[in-house]
């Protein structure tokens, strides 16, 4: 399913795992649910659920944090959504991989 809107913007800035935040805080991650339910009600015109539309899975590795994307077959410009990102100065990012696997990186407006 693609969800281009104009809701996202690719970067083309060389972006590393190293560039977004190690943790969250719970108010991070409650404003990251809201945003991501504005969107989705926006783009379908009714109330959406992002947790259950998108299968977020919260991962914190110690080298970063994201909102992993569970749901198959979800896609950004023909790219495959993988997770969720904060940046350290606070922009959300989505995480796509093109068709070789490499990184995209979205800025969600």
């Amino acid at each position: 399913m693609e969800i281009q809107n104009g809701k996202f913007s690719l970067i083309e800035a060389d972006l590393t795992k190293e560039d977004f935040k190690r943790e969250w805080s719970h108010i991070e991650q409650a404003g990251v649910y809201a945003l991501l339910d504005e969107f989705l009600s926006e783009f379908y015109d009714e109330q959406m659920n992002a947790n259950s539309f998108f299968g977020l899975a919260w991962t914190s590795s110690g080298r970063f944090s994201e909102l992993g994307v569970q749901s198959p077959d979800i896609t950004i410009d023909g790219n495959e959504l993988n997770a969720f990102l904060i940046r350290n100065n606070n922009q959300l990012i989505a995480h796509c991989f093109d068709e070789d696997e490499n990184d995209l990186f979205y800025e969600v407006q």
